[in-house]
């Protein structure tokens, strides 16, 4: 089931074409096409992987780099998959966020140490780690300038400087020098980008992290779910990437998922009152077509379809939980559906949350979901796009408006998926109004089975649109020159832009 909205909230004319493609499968239930694909694997594991010791360099490519906040000091998180298609994470510890504050004269060292110590006083803890003077053209061909620079201990301290800015007469008087906090530059800049730019890492890239510059992490001391887990001092890291790997691919898992909720008498599914009723999965190997393991769960019993898993359970918290037990067990390297990052994964949180239900999309053992607000059927839910730790949120609905969303003559195109599919690959939903989903979901075994056909096919096509059109290839080449995560590349485009513009500009300044 998919509902898409406009920008201003309201519901986007699901209507067709009335001139409907011939098929590219002679079929007349996608059931047909399921009895027809290769053979389902059962194990979705992936290959074992056995790493001792740090003698040998590790190659892989970056997926996603992330913030973690541990005992008030901040560490990068780096997720990738290796040529083998084993999943890592490596965090980078001793990167210090910092700002930069215009000063006339320089300082001695003794009198920085000083005003530190004052400072972290003020803070309440040993927030500011380092002051040092650099010096910076405030304009591109000028001349060199003296400022101070602050390092500090974790992001969180610049949320306190940018609270103090807003106080337009703070200040901290340390001797006769007076720090003017609405001042300072650089406050602002996100942590990973930080990070990013000064490092030279962009997205999707692969990197090299050299032999015995490395220790593994193993236990209680892990914090993400990857089959490896490394850390490395920020002193040694050095995002390199191989020539040989340039412009590949790794051999991403990709899950293609939709899901179905019971339909109220008036207005849309709310999560604090309608169930999930089935949940569909696709997971296909980035190269390949056809899904390797396909999929669905459903509420209540549910007749057999061939070419796929049926489970069935008893309540939608046994359903809920038998799919992030699945999710586990498949971790996928990316998620895809239609509309999946604005409606699935919103819904399925909410669902999970209300059951207290531990839940996760992505790879931190530990995340934290208490922010996520589910507002459905809202112009602000189009604001809120959850950014899944390791993997890409890949949602095709969100290529497919910035992409091909406009004939060329600039006249808006329909991008439901029935009007896009039926565009792009000649075939269309199945052949059901979802008006009729509490009357399949209350009825028999086969009606169920129907309404899981339906589901498994909406699974389907967004798999098909990611390949028909190139879409997460032509994504990858794109991040690859910008200081920013793909997921922030791909969900927020005109942050990656403001990004790439400043880079230079973000660039730490010379000592």
């Amino acid at each position: 089931m998919k509902r898409t909205f406009s920008h201003d909230g309201s519901s986007e004319s699901s209507a067709e074409p009335s001139k409907k493609a011939k098929p590219l499968v002679p079929a007349g239930s996608f059931a047909d096409v399921l009895a027809g694909m290769e053979d389902l694997q059962d194990d979705l594991k992936r290959s074992a992987f056995s790493w001792q010791g740090n003698e040998n360099s590790l190659v892989f490519q970056q997926l996603d780099v992330q913030e973690l906040n541990d005992n008030k000091t901040s560490s990068i998180l780096i997720y990738g998959v290796t040529e083998e298609g084993h999943s890592i994470c490596v965090r980078v510890n001793g990167f210090l966020h910092y700002f930069h504050y215009p000063i006339e004269i320089g300082y001695q060292d003794s009198f920085l140490e000083s005003l530190r110590q004052s400072l972290n006083t003020r803070f309440d803890g040993n927030l500011i780690k380092h002051i040092r003077c650099v010096s910076h053209s405030r304009r591109a061909g000028g001349p060199p300038t003296p400022w101070l620079e602050f390092s500090v201990s974790s992001s969180s301290t610049l949320g306190k400087i940018k609270e103090l800015r807003l106080k337009r007469d703070s200040v901290h008087q340390f001797e006769d020098f007076k720090l003017t906090f609405n001042r300072t530059i650089g406050h602002d800049i996100d942590y990973v980008f930080r990070f990013m730019i000064d490092t030279g890492l962009n997205g999707m890239s692969w990197l090299q992290i050299p032999a015995e510059k490395y220790t593994i992490v193993e236990g209680s001391a892990k914090v993400s779910t990857c089959q490896l887990e490394i850390s490395v001092e920020y002193s040694d890291f050095r995002p390199e990437e191989p020539p040989e790997q340039q412009n590949k691919t790794a051999p991403l898992r990709i899950l293609s998922f939709d899901i179905e909720t019971m339909i109220p008498a008036i207005g849309f599914p709310d999560p604090s009152t309608e169930e999930v009723i089935q949940i569909a999965s696709m997971l296909t190997r980035h190269g390949e077509t056809q899904p390797f393991y396909r999929s669905v769960m459903t509420l209540n019993p549910c007749n057999t379809i061939d070419g796929a898993h049926v489970s069935s359970f008893p309540t939608e918290i046994a359903l809920l939980e038998a799919w992030f037990r699945f999710l586990e067990e498949a971790d996928p390297d990316v998620f895809t559906g239609y509309n999946s990052a604005h409606f699935d994964m919103q819904y399925i949180f909410s669902r999970a949350k209300k059951h207290g239900i531990p839940c996760s999309f992505g790879r931190l053992l530990k995340p934290d979901l208490g922010s996520i607000v589910f507002h459905f059927g809202r112009s602000s839910l189009c604001n809120y796009i959850p950014l899944l730790p390791g993997v890409l949120n890949f949602d095709m609905y969100q290529y497919i408006k910035q992409h091909h969303s406009r004939s060329p003559s600039g006249q808006r195109i329909p991008c439901s998926l029935g009007a896009t599919s039926l565009r792009f690959l000649g075939e269309d939903k199945e052949d059901i109004n979802y008006k009729m989903i509490p009357e399949l979901q209350n009825g028999s075994d086969e009606d169920r089975k129907k309404l899981a056909v339906y589901c498994m096919k909406d699974a389907y096509l967004p798999q098909r649109l990611l390949d028909n059109l190139d879409a997460l290839n032509k994504s990858i080449t794109k991040a690859r020159p910008v200081p920013v995560p793909f997921n922030i590349f791909f969900m927020r485009p005109e942050v990656a832009s403001f990004i790439r513009t400043k880079k230079t500009e973000f660039h730490r300044l010379a000592a």
